[in-house]
């Protein structure tokens, strides 16, 4: 039922103790994230590597983080964009700051989970409870110590306001709660598409405990502070919500299907075992914590054994709520809300190469939670208070105890892909970044075994076929690279890093035109990469190729004006190549004088190219001294091929010429 709002008043201080209670302990306990690094799973597509994101608020990564329905690996969710956007503008790319924005959004979801459980049921002991387990149960970690889960986060943000709001409508039919609950799903929905049931769970609350929904046999509830209304006009009041959900559902099925992230060739009753499994297992973590793994790989068919297992322990729990219901409904509205809410990511729309994952429960436990905890809570009730409490401490000390050792997990990549290889089975995706992770602590060996090992489960795993590539180019072994990235590009010939790592090989390997093809290959696909940009800009250069490589330094500085090697190297073709239309000195001392700022005037090649580009402007003095200085800096550091070269050079400045170069030496 309804909280009584005389029980609540008498009581107004102590929810607000319990409260910040609770976000003391769940900051205390969450704090060492802070000493946490980036991981190597989605980081870079969220953050690391994403050039939109890096760059904080701009316009152009506005418009990217609205129009674009799955950016480059995931799909449309722009309020999480502009999120991390505001980090990185604020802050830049620390990770430690990041993780610690997370906590506090985990700290603001557990007060709203206080405060929605209290206004719903007026219990203060349950809610704080589930509040309790909602902020510090080990399942919920995985979500809030990985950065690229701040979706995870704000959607319930918005979605638990959305209730709040619904329940201020519920209670005095005023249209600006009714707009405000109808845009706060938007917002949910923008943040992360996943919670789209919202509105039926809505509609549950509207019976109970809410109790709305007028019945023939109760016209008039005198225990609930809502305006009652009959069922229709109830779902009526639905209708904007439903078809909020109905074009969010649309977007996300579209944006999966364009990265290939729906599965078609599964048939429905494997998913529909998956999914039932899946249920069963995540009741089974929130009971037993344990068997932690960042991803699930799908087996493709589970065991009898297992199907048959879930499906009674589900059937069983269903037997007892619906049983239950005449002496108290909460525990049936918590399983309605735990069933119903996981429905989009239980895998019956099977969207990637996972069964199950926590980060899915992170919203829906929460009902699983009520469930519990009136369920418990009604045995404790009839023994006396203190067993209660103890009960409860005990339970508070194990969630803090596991949450911790499960945060340590989470601080390192090689001890989280270790723990999912030691609780999975034929974990691809967990040994190639494992294997990943190894190959940027330069183990080269064992992080080949691992890859390997990847791909002896699964042969068209494209992301272990581009780290093999990347380990055998570590180890100067470019032919077998190249055969690597070529076979990625078959299975993903979307790819523009297969392209683009490809096109870096071949240059090795000096078959400069086929580089250059893959380059422009890799442009088509990706046209907004600087790097990319630089490496075909080098590429014309190699293929006498004057004005394209001018053209495509200039795209990269477009996209990144403060990159000293491109700067360094149109300032260089602006000051030597021979044809009098191409060569500008004035631009060239500038692209030059700002690179060697950015770099700190203390690397002989900018030197030495800013030199070039005096010479070309006539301004040989300045060319004479800073060849001088780039000789000087080239003898101490023991670069003596560049000390003869700017030598030479030294030579012709003084006879007033400036240098020439023909591009492709």
């Amino acid at each position: 039922m309804v909280g009584n709002k005389n029980i609540l008043k008498k009581t107004s201080v102590k929810p607000f103790l319990i409260a910040i209670g609770i976000g003391v302990l769940t900051f205390i306990v969450y704090l060492p994230v802070v000493y946490h690094g980036f991981i190597i799973y989605d980081d870079p597509d969220y953050i690391t590597l994403n050039p939109y994101v890096l760059k904080g608020f701009t316009a152009d990564g506005i418009k990217w983080a609205f129009t674009q329905l799955h950016g480059e690996k995931t799909y449309w969710h722009p309020l999480t964009w502009l999120s991390h956007m505001l980090d990185c503008q604020l802050f830049g790319p620390k990770p430690g700051i990041h993780h610690l924005i997370n906590v506090f959004y985990h700290i603001i979801n557990s007060f709203l989970v206080f405060a929605l459980i209290l206004k719903l049921t007026g219990s203060l002991g349950k809610s704080a409870m589930i509040s309790v387990l909602f902020a510090l149960h080990p399942v919920q970690v995985e979500t809030v110590a990985w950065i690229s889960e701040r979706k995870n986060l704000l959607t319930t943000l918005f979605a638990l306001l959305s209730l709040l709001a619904y329940m201020k409508y519920s209670k005095t039919l005023k249209t600006k709660f009714y707009v405000l609950t109808i845009v706060l799903f938007m917002f949910c929905l923008m943040a992360k598409p996943a919670l789209t049931p919202l509105p039926f769970l809505i509609l549950v609350l509207d019976f109970y405990p809410l109790r709305r929904i007028k019945s023939t046999r109760q016209k008039n509830l005198t225990n609930t502070q809502c305006v009652q209304v009959c069922l229709k006009r109830a779902i009526l009041e639905k209708i904007p919500l439903f078809i909020v959900m109905s074009v969010s559902c649309a977007i996300t099925i579209f944006a999966h299907k364009s990265i290939g992230g729906i599965v078609h060739t599964m048939p429905l009753s494997m998913r529909i075992e998956n999914a039932i499994v899946a249920y069963a297992t995540y009741v089974e973590k929130a009971i037993v914590p344990s068997g932690f793994a960042i991803i699930y790989p799908h087996p493709g068919i589970w065991e009898r054994t297992i199907v048959y297992g879930s499906s009674i322990l589900l059937i069983l729990v269903s037997i007892y709520v619906l049983g239950y219901r005449r002496r108290d409904a909460m525990p049936l509205i918590g399983w309605l809300w735990f069933l119903g809410m996981l429905v989009p990511v239980s895998g019956i729309i099977q969207a990637g190469v996972q069964s199950m994952a926590l980060r899915f429960v992170y919203f829906p436990i929460i009902g699983l939670f009520i469930t519990i905890v009136w369920t418990i809570g009604k045995v404790l009730d009839k023994i006396k208070m203190p067993v209660g409490k103890i009960v409860g401490g005990i339970v508070i000390c194990i969630c803090i105890v596991l949450s911790s050792n499960q945060l340590r997990v989470w601080q390192d990549n090689l001890t989280l892909f270790e723990q999912a290889l030691k609780n999975t089975k034929n974990n691809f995706i967990a040994h190639c970044n494992y294997g990943l992770s190894l190959y940027y602590r330069g183990n080269l060996s064992e992080a080949k075994e691992h890859i390997l090992d990847a791909l002896r489960i699964y042969p068209r795993f494209v992301e272990a076929r581009l780290n093999l590539g990347m380990v055998f180019e570590k180890e100067g072994d470019f032919s077998s690279a190249a055969e690597q990235y070529k076979r990625a590009i078959e299975i993903r010939p979307d790819l523009p890093f297969g392209w683009k790592s490809l096109a870096q090989v071949l240059n090795q390997l000096g078959q400069n035109e086929d580089a250059l093809k893959a380059a422009l290959v890799a442009e088509k696909i990706n046209p907004n990469d600087p790097d990319l940009q630089f490496m075909l800009g080098y590429l014309s250069s190699r293929n006498n190729m004057p004005h394209d490589a001018i053209m495509h330094y200039r795209k990269a500085l477009a996209i990144n004006p403060n990159q000293p090697a491109v700067l360094n190297n149109l300032a260089w073709l602006l000051s030597t190549l021979p044809d009098d239309s191409l060569r500008n000195g004035k631009e060239a001392v500038e692209l030059a004088e700002k690179a060697n700022a950015l770099i700190g005037g203390e690397n002989v090649t900018i030197l030495g190219t800013l030199a070039a580009a005096y010479a070309e402007a006539n301004r040989f003095d300045d060319a004479i001294a800073t060849a001088q200085k780039a000789i000087q800096l080239a003898e101490a550091t023991n670069q003596k091929e560049l000390a003869e070269k700017n030598a030479k050079l030294l030579k012709l400045y003084s006879e007033l010429k400036p240098y020439r170069e023909s591009v492709g030496k």
